[in-house]
């Protein structure tokens, strides 16, 4: 599985029809309408706002896209196969449509509409989906560099609170290759593990 690094545009114009194109990060389905109902507002003087979805949420991979009353299957439905093919989870893609008074036929349009996604999706940076776990691990002070050393050095770690007490309480973000790491060494506990 892959997702996105970051959310964003690509603009296009083909025949005249401007076609504004942007990818979202996102991590429920309604996370991703809340997306698509504020682009639909602040662009509702477009012709066709079509969006298309793919969201691992609980476990359940949702699959959603609309075409906005272009033909079927010319707009939505190949962003959603693009989406797949990619195997791109917790993404949103919206492609807002200006027409320009040509007509593009459902060829054109699938051809707009396709590239206009790629283009964003290019933008957006793809990457492996890495799981990340939320823990915590407490240590004795004497530690303190050696931890701060180790969790810097990693790629999928991030500390999102300290604790100083009797211990030292860190609750990290961490990938499953760290957690090994850190669950094989003596002087660390990991007191908690969050899903």
């Amino acid at each position: 599985m892959n997702i996105i690094v970051k959310n964003s545009e690509f603009k296009l114009i083909e025949k005249k029809s401007r076609f504004i194109a942007r990818s979202f990060i996102v991590s429920s389905e309604s996370e991703a309408i809340s997306a698509f109902e504020k682009i639909s507002s602040q662009f509702r003087d477009a012709t066709h706002n079509v969006y298309a979805y793919r969201i691992a949420e609980n476990s359940v991979l949702k699959i959603k896209f609309s075409d906005a009353s272009e033909p079927k299957h010319t707009a939505g439905k190949p962003i959603a196969d693009l989406l797949s093919k990619l195997d791109l989870i917790n993404t949103l893609i919206i492609v807002t449509r200006y027409f320009g008074g040509i007509k593009l036929g459902a060829p054109g349009l699938l051809r707009a509409y396709l590239s206009s996604a790629k283009h964003v999706l290019d933008a957006s940076k793809i990457e492996e989906y890495i799981p990340k776990y939320i823990i915590e691990i407490s240590f004795g002070y004497n530690l303190i560099p050696q931890m701060d050393n180790l969790l810097k050095d990693r790629k999928h770690v991030m500390i999102l609170h300290k604790a100083f007490t009797e211990q030292v309480y860190y609750r990290i973000s961490a990938d499953k290759e760290t957690i090994a790491l850190l669950s094989t060494k003596r002087e660390v506990k990991i007191t908690e593990l969050y899903c």
